[in-house]
């Protein structure tokens, strides 16, 4: 059995590949990766799933699958190294997977066409008010509003709450990666992170 705390000279003396030195420094690397409990809130329907699926790189896709009560983990390079999230996807932080677990940053998603969504949304804002939990809002576009109302829907949760509301678009894998950029950004207080 090798020593993995050994030194490189350690290890040539084994005659190891390159290949599995770099594997084993990077395993013993990847245990100081910081990690962070991400809350993916909205209420049902509002594209939590989906919003998952495409951090995930896979495509659009019309048939519903629900994940709430799901935990996925991803890991991110950005140009600070690499980043391990949890997302917990979730109607409610009272649900049994979500107990207990220490959230470093709320995503609270509402469909714009949804009167019932939009009353979710601002409860919730209301209640993560009060408890000072950091959060950002997302406002999932359809091809079913125009572009203009849905920034007017954002500018005015912005001047009501006072927090950033971030518009995507199912379609577009490139706001999914902005909004959990504008999640990262204050847990890492860095205004200028970008992803690799």
């Amino acid at each position: 059995m090798i020593d993995l705390i050994g030194t490189y000279d350690e290890l040539k003396s084994y005659n190891i590949t390159q290949h599995f030195f770099f594997l084993i420094l990077a395993n013993k690397m990847s245990s100081n990766i910081p990690t962070y409990n991400i809350a993916i809130l909205g209420g049902a329907r509002t594209g939590k799933s989906l919003f998952i699926k495409r951090l995930l790189g896979k495509s659009f896709e019309r048939n519903y699958i629900k994940m709430d009560g799901k935990v996925t983990n991803l890991t991110l390079q950005t140009w600070k190294g690499s980043i391990k999230l949890r997302l917990y996807t979730c109607r409610d932080l009272s649900e049994e997977h979500v107990k207990g677990v220490k959230i470093d940053h709320i995503i609270l998603m509402f469909n714009v066409i949804s009167v019932s969504s939009l009353l979710h949304v601002q409860l919730k804002l209301k209640e993560l008010e009060r408890s000072r939990m950091p959060h950002t809002l997302c406002c999932v576009m359809t091809d079913l509003i125009s572009t203009r109302r849905v920034k007017s829907i954002c500018d005015s949760m912005d001047l009501i709450h006072n927090v950033q509301c971030i518009p995507i678009s199912f379609k577009s894998i490139s706001d999914h990666r902005l909004l959990l950029l504008s999640a990262l950004k204050p847990l890492l207080n860095d205004d200028n992170l970008a992803l690799m």
